[in-house]
């Protein structure tokens, strides 16, 4: 009797973790992206986008300073994100507009000025389900709508 409760507990955990919807799935990549993102962590951030977009994650690393690298040591904790909309874009949910609350984070107004940290930011990514997977797409370094 234990061992059927055992394996039937199992099998409804594999299929709880197995039915996470899209929305859920682009959720955590996105969070994972723009966590990576946003903590200058760009190599991670590399891990979430198409190759198209890889070239605005090298372009900003390219930009960071000694100044950056020793303001962003000197924090005590780093950025954090929250997904506050995930909005499909198209009937078949292939596409998606996502927008993002960050906190704490790192950010230049121009290049070749030091950056400064700001308490709290909007920006907006998009995303594609491409073989099964949700990219997120840049077509530049984001825009603090905020």
């Amino acid at each position: 009797m234990k061992k059927s409760l055992i394996v039937l507990s199992l099998v409804l955990l594999t299929n709880c973790v197995q039915n996470k919807s899209s929305e859920q799935l682009l959720g955590e990549r996105v969070d994972s992206f723009a966590t990576a993102f946003f903590n200058y962590q760009f190599k991670a951030a590399a891990r979430y986008v198409d190759k198209a977009s890889e070239k605005w994650l090298q372009y900003a690393a390219t930009n960071v300073t000694q100044e950056d690298v020793d303001l962003l040591r000197a924090q005590k904790e780093g950025a954090a994100v929250n997904i506050d909309d995930i909005l499909f874009t198209d009937p078949q949910e292939t596409t998606a507009e996502i927008h993002i609350t960050a906190r704490h984070f790192l950010w230049h107004d121009s290049i070749g000025k030091p950056g400064s940290v700001i308490n709290e930011g909007k920006f907006k990514f998009k995303a594609y389900l491409e073989e099964g997977h949700w990219d997120i797409r840049m077509e530049g370094l984001p825009q603090n709508e905020k």
